[in-house]
């Protein structure tokens, strides 16, 4: 098996090992930020409209709804189909109340069930529409 070289000299990395080895990092910086939040950033008697605080940071949401909008927003392109396979690729878990439900264990199963599709598909565009967003 012969191994392609860059100009340099040194061997071509596959697009989806730097692919994979870009989620890593950015999964990492967000524990990171998120656990900082969670030691530092508790702000006492701050609240914005309706109960929220008004300065809450983007990453102190769940991590897997992190990924998966991080995701989306790389492949904004794809339809809703192959992005549910994408988030399977990534083991991006389904919602849990949708497990139970809906008796779905992955996002394919979910865009195949027509009870939860249009779940899937509403929370789909939700992200794709955030992808302008800071």
């Amino acid at each position: 098996m012969s191994h392609k070289k860059q100009e340099n000299g040194e061997p071509k990395t596959s697009w989806l090992v730097t692919g994979v080895a870009f989620l890593s990092s950015l999964v990492e910086q967000m524990r990171d930020a998120v656990a900082f939040g969670k030691a530092f950033g508790k702000r006492e008697g701050i609240e914005g409209i309706g109960g929220k605080d008004p300065i809450a940071h983007p990453l102190d949401s769940d991590l897997e709804v992190v990924k998966r909008r991080t995701i989306v927003r790389q492949n904004v392109n794809l339809s809703s189909s192959e992005l549910c396979t994408r988030f399977d690729f990534e083991d991006v878990p389904v919602p849990s109340g949708w497990s139970e439900k809906y008796e779905v264990k992955n996002w394919q199963a979910a865009y195949r069930n027509k009870e939860c599709r249009p779940l899937v598909q509403k929370m789909i565009s939700d992200d794709k529409k955030r992808v302008g967003e800071p």
